[in-house]
């Protein structure tokens, strides 16, 4: 089976997210698309986190409605930090069986140098990329690599910082959530 990974905190999960899993469960060559929530991305700072349990309960709910997507909990059972390359690597000894892909927004394609073991990342694991509206400079071997493939996804201009500022404004943001966490998440 050929899975997808989309790694994030999913602070909160939102329509964004589920757009552009769904487009890749659908669209490419792969079976299933799961969610990887991180506890904690070690390249952020924590501040303004919803609980860990939180956004994985939130996640876990979306997905078990959609045969295609499926949450993935490993970085909650693993010790801290949470690297990328670290995750792929463990997931591929625990199911070689299965081939697994890294989605990112083409954001990140340009932070990659900056990642744990990125070259050894690019050389081991297929990526795919998603366009995003705020796209940084992308070093020309990476871009270039023949591990990267480019894929017009749908592009939101959703922001889970600004679904976060909304909802301590009192503002409504049942447009940019799934309605099913809708009340799970202003509570």
């Amino acid at each position: 089976m050929k899975i997808g990974l989309l790694f994030g905190s999913f602070n909160p999960l939102h329509n964004g997210h589920l757009a552009v899993a769904r487009f890749f469960a659908q669209q490419t060559d792969l079976d299933r698309v799961w969610l990887v929530v991180t506890p904690q991305n070690p390249l952020k700072d924590a501040q303004g986190l919803m609980p860990d349990q939180k956004r994985l309960s939130l996640v876990e709910k979306v997905t078990a409605q959609d045969p295609l997507l499926e949450c993935c909990r490993v970085e909650f059972d693993r010790p801290a930090p949470h690297y990328t390359y670290d995750t792929l690597h463990h997931l591929k000894q625990q199911e070689p069986d299965h081939q697994w892909v890294l989605l990112m927004g083409a954001d990140l394609l340009g932070e990659l140098p900056h990642w744990k073991n990125y070259t050894q990342l690019l050389e081991e694991f297929q990526i795919y990329v998603y366009p995003r509206p705020s796209l940084k400079k992308t070093e020309k071997v990476i871009a270039e690599h023949p591990h990267v493939h480019y894929f017009q996804a749908p592009l939101m201009n959703i922001s889970a910082t600004e679904i976060r500022a909304k909802i301590k404004q009192g503002m409504s943001v049942d447009q940019e959530v799934p309605k099913s966490i809708l009340h799970e998440l202003l509570n």
